[in-house]
């Protein structure tokens, strides 16, 4: 709300999509959320953090949904190198995954 009403970045937001997306693309390897978001604001300049987990939600309702992952249909596919990928043009690690 900070983020997104006041344009105060104080944090990242972690909720199921950032934490599944995050240990997907290998951000993290933490579990818990502060965790996670420590980790995030390490690596994501602060004047995106509220965008960042804006987008990486989306992202995650609209195509890397947890269940059925849209691989072939995402922009992000070379950088992701999760076990669970439906579809895949590099290398898998089987650490990325959540």
């Amino acid at each position: 709300m900070l983020g997104s009403w006041f344009k105060k970045n104080d944090g990242v937001v972690v909720d199921t999509h950032v934490t599944r997306i995050s240990r997907r693309l290998e951000l993290t390897q933490q579990e818990d959320a502060p965790k996670i978001e420590q980790d995030l604001m390490q690596i994501i300049p602060r004047p995106r953090w509220t965008d960042f987990s804006h987008e990486v939600i989306w992202h995650g309702r609209k195509l890397c949904v947890a269940r059925s992952p849209k691989c072939a249909e995402c922009a992000l596919e070379k950088l992701c190198h999760a076990g669970d990928k439906t579809w895949s043009t590099v290398e898998i690690h089987m650490d990325a995954k959540l």
